[in-house]
């Protein structure tokens, strides 16, 4: 039994981004993170202050997660939270300030977390405060 060569014609060559006998390979670390980010939601919150030194070593994924929550969809969850970014070069570490409605304040230390981090930890905390709030009502 021979095993046949599989014979690719030009035009199929040329109409793909990529080869046919290549499998790309998906980043599951990006795909993760997209999930993750999906699940943000400002609902309960009143208030978030990101503050950052530009020029600190571990700056990069506060500034991801700042995008992140900038875009239309998650401010779209609660038109009425407040999105501050402090920008300071007093070599501080990076932290984002989150302030519930029910007064309540959580800080994020993010200079050794990456965003995929930030954003699950974020997702977790908040969703067990809204609800033990809701169980307290």
């Amino acid at each position: 039994m021979s095993i046949k060569p599989k014979i690719y014609s030009l035009s199929t060559l040329l109409s793909s981004p990529t080869p046919p006998w290549i499998h790309v390979i998906r980043d599951p670390l990006k795909r993760q993170l997209k999930n993750e980010l999906k699940l943000v939601s400002l609902k309960s919150v009143k208030r978030v202050d990101v503050r950052f030194d530009p020029f600190h070593p571990n700056v990069s994924s506060i500034r991801q997660f700042l995008t992140a929550i900038s875009e239309p969809k998650i401010r779209a969850t609660n038109p009425k939270c407040g999105l501050k970014s402090d920008i300071v070069c007093k070599r501080e570490e990076p932290t984002i300030t989150v302030s519930l409605e029910s007064g309540k304040r959580i800080i994020f230390k993010t200079s050794l977390l990456s965003t995929l981090e930030i954003a699950e930890n974020y997702n977790q905390i908040l969703n067990r405060l809204t609800q033990s709030d809701r169980s307290e009502t």
